[in-house]
């Protein structure tokens, strides 16, 4: 039953990430309110979400035995989000060290869970959160957690999840560890390039078969600040694009939509001083509950109606100081470039570089990440319209191919502009997928341009594989 019950996690997981605007993490439950967490459960259910992630620690509900008020804290959570629809990822044991106190620990999860039983409301159990497969006395303590959750709710699924950075390679690290006790499915937490979202999905899946795989994490902060913080942090219109294609890329791997972290994002005083700062930017939501254009991405993923077409080829979305488009970014910058409103083709925006240098390190350009996955036997092609103002060097269209660990591997381009072409060309590229390519980047390039040039409407389709 707990196999059946941890395979329908894997295949039906609409899950959300949360902790309060105003008080995450530990402060979460110690700066306690049931009507923040009453009104917020209501707004994950409206993503379309069936499952909340709430996070425990040993350190606020005491240890090594809980204390009564804080098991009735988790009383009324589960309460309220079976209300709201929703069952309960639980998560134990977060900001926790102490992997030499088995007994203790025991003790603390017994103490936490045996009222539990079998608890409907809980649809699955999570050792701890990003524990590190190279340690191993955690992994130790990890396989006697394992053994006990069992024990102590025999039909409900037991997950580990290890950190992003680490990648598949600690993902299969952590499967080895647990040989002998293993979950009942495994969590990668996802904050890297969207275009590898694919290919590394796939190889994690592979790496913990025949266990299910979830993408229990992934975000991008739409903050600017935190250079340390995973991911890029970009604007807003550009989280909710890097949403697109790992939300893709999860389907397209049979996977379940990818959780996001998290709701909301985080007032400024509440996140853990050890955090990046741009740690309060992931939310789907805004800190005053507004939504942000990630929020639409993930409901469609979730109700399954997420589109993999090309996304703002027109550069119809602004943003930023509206000469950025959103889900395009730019590459070895010279000279000049952005969006000129109503100078593309038929009255559409334009991407417009001018003034642009060769360089030996790269060619000036715009780019965006395609949602639709890399495979063998597909076949892409690109088109664009470009006209210049005495234009000069090398404009084309290029599909830049990569492999699964981001290296570059070649370009395939299209003819270039012709010099003093100041009339709409059309520019097409079209070529299959190097044998190694597991991601592409559709680049519009300007290279060497004295003079200045135009695209306007942008399109892709794939064909085969």
């Amino acid at each position: 039953m707990r196999q059946e019950n941890a395979a329908h996690v894997a295949a039906s997981l609409r899950l959300v990430n949360y902790y309060p605007s105003g008080s995450p993490w530990e402060r979460m439950w110690t700066e306690w309110s049931e009507e923040v967490l009453d009104r917020d459960l209501h707004r994950i259910a409206d993503t379309g979400a069936e499952m909340v992630r709430l996070i425990v620690f040993p350190s606020a509900f005491g240890f090594p035995a809980v204390e009564p008020g804080m098991r009735d804290r988790l009383e009324t959570a589960l309460h309220l989000a079976s209300r709201h629809g929703l069952h309960v990822q639980l998560t134990l044991f977060d900001y926790w060290s102490d992997y030499a106190d088995l007994e203790g620990s025991r003790t603390w999860t017994a103490s936490l869970l045996s009222a539990s039983g079998e608890d409907p409301r809980i649809a699955v159990v999570e050792v701890q959160n990003e524990i590190d497969p190279s340690n191993p006395q955690a992994m130790a303590w990890a396989r006697d957690q394992i053994g006990l959750l069992h024990d102590l709710l025999p039909t409900t699924p037991v997950t580990v999840s290890t950190s992003g950075r680490l990648g598949v390679d600690g993902l299969a690290t952590l499967r080895e560890a647990l040989t002998g006790a293993p979950p009942d499915l495994f969590s990668l937490h996802y904050y890297g390039d969207p275009g590898l979202a694919y290919s590394t999905f796939r190889r994690a899946a592979a790496a913990v078969a025949p266990a299910p795989l979830i993408v229990g994490e992934a975000g991008l902060s739409s903050r600017p600040e935190g250079p340390g913080s995973p991911g890029r942090a970009l604007d807003e219109a550009d989280q909710a694009a890097w949403y697109r294609v790992v939300q893709t890329a999860a389907r397209e791997a049979g996977l379940p939509p990818a959780a996001p972290w998290t709701l909301y994002d985080f007032r400024r005083g509440g996140v853990p001083e050890d955090l990046p700062g741009a740690e309060v930017g992931f939310g789907l939501l805004r800190t005053d509950g507004s939504p942000k254009p990630a929020l639409a991405v993930v409901s469609a993923a979730f109700a399954g109606t997420l589109s993999a077409q090309p996304f703002n080829g027109r550069f119809s979305l602004l943003v930023g100081d509206g000469q950025h488009a959103a889900g395009w970014t730019p590459w070895k910058p010279t000279g000049s470039a952005r969006i000129k409103r109503g100078q593309g083709v038929s009255g559409d925006n334009a991407l417009v570089f001018t003034g642009t240098r060769a360089q030996r390190d790269g060619v000036t350009s715009w780019y965006t990440v395609p949602a639709q996955p890399v495979r063998p036997g597909q076949r892409w092609t690109v088109s664009v319209q470009a006209r210049g103002a005495d234009v000069t060097g090398v404009n084309d269209v290029t599909l830049s191919w990569f492999d699964g660990d981001g290296e570059w591997l070649a370009n395939t381009s299209s003819y270039p502009l012709p010099s003093g072409a100041d009339e709409w060309h059309w520019l097409i590229v079209g070529g299959a997928p190097p044998a190694e390519a597991e991601a592409v980047q559709v680049h519009l390039r300007s290279s060497g341009n004295s003079g200045s040039v135009a695209f306007s409407r942008v399109s892709w389709k794939v064909s085969g594989g």
